[in-house]
C-alpha cells in the first residue's frame, strides 16, 4: 500500500543521512494482509537480492521484522531458502523496532527525478507529506523506477486516488 524510506537495526539515537551511525538503510513496507501475505512478501524479498553476500555497512542485507510472529516466518522462509540454494544465508534477519524516518528528500526519490509528474501528484494531495505518504505516490515511484510495465500503470491508474 505504502513504501517510506528509513533507518532501523542501529542504536544511533535520531538517525540522519549524515549520521547514520549503526543503523541500515531500509524500506519499510506497509501492506494490507488480507491482499498479499507477508510469506508471498518474504519469497519477492529473497529474489531482490544476493542472500548469501555478507556486506557490513549501512547498505547490508538485511531483513527487519514488526513482530515475533513475522520474525519466524522470515527464518524459516531463510532456512527453506538455504536448503533450496546449498549455501548459507548470510542475510541478517531481526526486529526492526524502531524505524526511523528518512529525510523528507529522501521519500520517493526516483518520482522526484520525474518533476513534472512530482508536482502533477502534488496538486491531489492537501500538501508534501499525505502525498508523499500515499499509494498513489508509492505506486508511481515503483513505476518511473522501472518496476511494472505499461498494462501494469494502465491497471493501476484507476486505482490512484486521494483516499489510496
Amino acid at each position: 500500500m505504502r513504501t517510506e524510506v528509513g533507518y532501523c537495526g542501529g542504536t544511533t539515537p535520531s538517525p540522519t543521512y549524515r549520521n547514520i551511525g549503526d543503523h541500515a538503510e531500509a524500506v519499510q513496507l506497509h501492506f494490507d494482509p488480507t491482499r498479499v501475505t507477508f510469506e508471498e512478501l518474504l519469497a519477492l524479498y529473497w529474489q531482490g537480492h544476493d542472500p548469501t553476500y555478507a556486506k557490513g555497512s549501512q547498505y547490508r542485507a538485511a531483513l527487519f521484522c514488526n513482530d515475533d510472529t513475522q520474525l519466524a516466518a522470515a527464518r524459516r522462509s531463510a532456512t527453506e531458502l538455504e536448503a533450496k540454494i546449498g549455501q548459507r544465508v548470510v542475510t541478517e534477519i531481526l526486529l526492526g523496532k524502531p524505524f526511523h524516518s528518512a529525510e523528507a528528500y529522501h521519500q520517493k526519490w526516483r518520482l522526484r527525478q520525474r518533476s513534472a509528474l512530482f508536482d502533477a501528484l502534488l496538486e491531489h494531495y492537501p500538501d508534501e507529506a499525505t502525498m508523499l505518504a500515499s499509494t498513489a505516490a508509492a505506486k508511481a515511484n515503483a513505476y518511473v523506477g522501472g518496476h511494472g510495465d505499461l498494462a501494469w500503470l494502465e491497471r493501476e491508474l484507476p486505482l490512484l486516488t486521494k483516499t489510496a
